[in-house]
């Protein structure tokens, strides 16, 4: 049971942990557990408290027009997010080609020691087909220079509307050394087409019929030819059997 509100009940009963929901943001509460049987509860535990924490901008501008929503949990009470933007001019490094139609997110939070922030960007409209998500910053703690990757824990979500990634203090991702302080660009990325190295030109192929069509003539020629051999030999039969006024009967092999 929490205070000011809030409760849960363990399933199945041996569970040892359940979701308190519907709490508000940035509110401490406190919570004690009773366990309750066919006979009675027990006295209330001692209490624990705990704070609800997720750095929320509802309405954050996009480059090309629009507001895309940003949610950022897991941090510690003292973790404040200070700015939360896009920007349309990648850092540098971006795969050749490659266009950032959402534009490239980037935020700030103080305070985040040691955390791992899970970010959650909900767009207007749905990220295209073909859309990968990268982020821009230190791949590892002890990466020499900041480059383009895939960051840990990315996902797009079915409707495709939201884009989802973790962060982690001075690890993967953090452009600021600075203990508790994180830096993070981060953006969808549309990769441009491979196509045919240049002066390269494709080898034409038969499609399915023209397949069929070339075994079909070459099957024919085969008999052709076939044809041409018999009439051959039988000529050739004919001519001696005029010439011996008889011709000899063919004698079987003898057997084996």
């Amino acid at each position: 049971t929490g205070h000011p509100g809030g409760s849960c009940t363990p399933a199945p009963a041996t569970a040892t942990t359940c979701t308190v929901t519907g709490l508000t943001n940035g509110t401490a509460y406190t919570f004690t557990v009773v366990a309750a049987n066919a006979v009675g509860g027990s006295a209330a535990s001692a209490a624990a408290s705990a704070t609800p924490r997720m750095l929320i901008d509802p309405a954050v501008p996009l480059p090309g027009g629009g507001t895309a929503s940003v949610q950022i949990s897991g941090g510690p009470p003292s973790c404040t997010l200070t700015s939360a933007q896009f920007g349309s001019t990648p850092p540098p490094g971006a795969p050749a080609g490659a266009t950032f139609p959402q534009g490239i997110f980037s935020f700030e939070a103080t305070g985040c020691a040691a955390a791992t922030l899970t970010v959650a960007i909900t767009y207007p409209t749905a990220l295209a087909p073909g859309v990968v998500l990268r982020k821009y910053g230190p791949q590892s703690a002890s990466a020499p220079s900041d480059t383009w990757f895939t960051p840990t824990g990315a996902a797009i979500s079915a409707d495709r509307m939201t884009a989802t990634f973790t962060v982690t203090d001075n690890g993967e991702g953090d452009s600021n050394p600075t203990p508790g302080a994180i830096h993070d660009p981060f953006a969808p990325v549309l990769l441009a087409a491979v196509g045919v190295p240049g002066g390269v030109a494709p080898i034409p192929t038969l499609g399915e019929w023209g397949l069929i069509v070339t075994s079909l003539l070459a099957a024919g020629l085969g008999m052709l030819s076939l044809r041409r051999k018999v009439q051959v030999r039988d000529d050739g039969l004919a001519k001696g059997c005029r010439q011996h006024q008889e011709c000899p009967l063919p004698v079987p092999p003898p057997p084996r």
